[in-house]
């Protein structure tokens, strides 16, 4: 019963978490129950989900109490013993989350927020994008039937399947195949795609990528705006370029992030393995760069300078894992990345707040709220004012 015990002790330890009521010394339990238990940051995301709460005041205010102990009481002869503990874990779970959530409900009431705010949240970003031809015709990956699938085929040569784009053989009439296509990716959105070639993408939200249906015998040229991962498979007779407003990244094989957005005083190219050369397009008095495992490249557009240095690489390519990671990373430039991925707009009321340095590191899939939890143990000076999809930041 050790287990079930321990997801009690939790349950409890949440409640008072989310109330505000909790001690320093519970604060600390609840931070090394998590980490021993199995699934703990599952169980503490369920319970803190504010629609979740709402559903599950709802759907216990439904139930029919007298009905299910009824039931109940009648299937314990039918069970054995391993059945029956395992029904009283569920039991348990559901305890927990409903006890709890009523408690927080009543917080969240006596505090004036109503069920409307509450189920407000703000959610992470979802695989979504679409393709453009170049005719302007658009297909909407998140909705394709059965028919534009095949419409999609034929005219572009590509399908989409679990998510990814893929090249295809399969009915490709485009008379063109080095006419270039597009794939979008709006804020809130990220989707992968494979090329011709066999090379892997991972496009970040706010990004488009232009690319032939499928890459002639001379070379492999793609267009960025925004962030990608590349995944190149090598080929020596025909190098992989990455064009940029500004500069040309070029490879063979290698693993590399690249973020330039065009509301990004810096272009940033973070090198995983291999070896790429960058070209400047803007200053030709500026040399040639090559990049090492473990080095970046940033273009300051304003100055039209270079500067290359060590990095922890892991923070740059951590968004295609699943996490963020900010190292001494101002309040802006993390707010920028994070009004992407959520679709939010971030308002500074006071200029200076921008420049405040940030440590932090949570799952990219997570809440906003909980976000904004993390960011405060780094300045807990700092307050967040959500009014619908906008979030003001200002001193307390």
């Amino acid at each position: 019963m050790k287990s079930l015990y321990e997801s009690l002790k939790i349950g409890n330890l949440i409640g008072k978490y989310l109330t505000d009521k909790e001690t320093e010394e519970e604060s600390v339990e609840l931070k090394k129950l998590l980490e021993q238990k199995e699934n703990g940051n599952d169980l503490f995301n369920t319970i803190s989900n504010k629609k979740k709460i709402i559903d599950s005041i709802d759907e216990f205010e439904r139930y029919d109490i007298k009905e299910g102990w009824a039931i109940f009481i009648e299937s314990l002869s039918k069970q054995s013993r391993k059945k029956m503990f395992f029904r009283w874990k569920v039991a348990a779970s559901i305890i927990i989350i409903v006890t709890f959530s009523s408690l927080t409900f009543n917080y969240f009431s006596e505090n004036k927020i109503d069920t409307i705010e509450i189920s407000k949240q703000i959610l992470p970003g979802v695989p979504k994008a679409f393709i453009e031809l170049s005719n302007g015709t658009k297909f909407d990956l998140q909705d394709l039937d059965e028919q534009q699938q095949k419409k999609l085929a034929q005219e572009t040569g590509i399908v989409v399947k679990n998510n990814i784009v893929r090249y295809s053989e399969t009915g490709h009439q485009l008379k063109n195949a080095s006419e270039f296509l597009t794939l979008v990716v709006p804020r809130g959105g990220e989707f992968q795609l494979i090329l011709s070639d066999g090379t892997k993408v991972w496009l970040n939200a706010e990004s488009r990528l232009e690319y032939p249906s499928k890459f002639t015998a001379n070379n492999r040229l793609v267009k960025l705006t925004g962030e990608a991962y590349f995944s190149v498979t090598k080929d020596s007779n025909r190098p992989f370029v990455v064009n940029l407003q500004n500069m040309d990244i070029e490879v063979l094989g290698t693993e590399f992030n690249v973020s330039a957005y065009n509301d990004d005083n810096l272009i940033k190219t973070t090198l995983v393995e291999g070896k790429v050369l960058i070209k400047n397009n803007s200053n030709p008095v500026l040399k040639d760069q090559i990049l090492s495992p473990g080095e970046q490249l940033s273009f300051d557009k304003n100055k039209n300078t270079t500067e290359v240095n060590k990095v922890n690489v892991y923070e740059y390519i951590a968004w295609k894992e699943g996490r963020f990671v900010f190292e001494h990373r101002t309040l802006e430039e993390i707010t920028k990345i994070l009004g992407r991925w959520y679709d939010v707009d971030f308002v500074f009321k006071s200029d200076d707040l921008k420049n405040s340095y940030f440590f932090g590191e949570f799952l990219r899939y997570e809440d906003i709220s909980n976000v904004k939890k993390i960011l405060n143990m780094t300045d807990t000076q700092i307050e967040y004012k959500q009014i619908n999809r906008t979030i003001e930041i200002s001193k307390k």
